[in-house]
């Protein structure tokens, strides 16, 4: 019999937008969501970020419908979390759009 290994992965993508006093006409409203893929999708996301990060290019993704430009200026981190039994790792890509 062979072993089954299950596995869970999210990605993560957080602009960071400070609230302004006096909202623009072209700011984007808050969202904050969670979109689960088949892991073959999430493998092709995976590759395409490496590739552009590799080249120096910035990344688009579509997530939840909405299209997301990720400036090669962004910061990445991966971040680890343990709590009652559930264990999470984030891949975090984070960025302000006054950068």
């Amino acid at each position: 019999m062979g072993a089954r290994i299950g596995a869970s992965a999210t990605l993560s993508l957080t602009p960071i937008d400070e609230p302004l006093e006096e909202p623009m006409s072209d700011a984007k409203p808050d969202r904050d969501i969670e979109k689960d893929y088949p892991i073959d999708q999430f493998i092709d996301k995976l590759r395409r970020l490496a590739d552009c990060l590799e080249q120096g290019k910035p990344f688009e993704i579509q997530i939840a419908g909405e299209r997301v430009y990720v400036p090669v200026r962004a910061t990445y981190n991966l971040e680890h979390e343990r709590e009652d039994g559930h264990e999470e790792v984030e891949f975090q890509i984070t960025w302000s759009p006054e950068d």
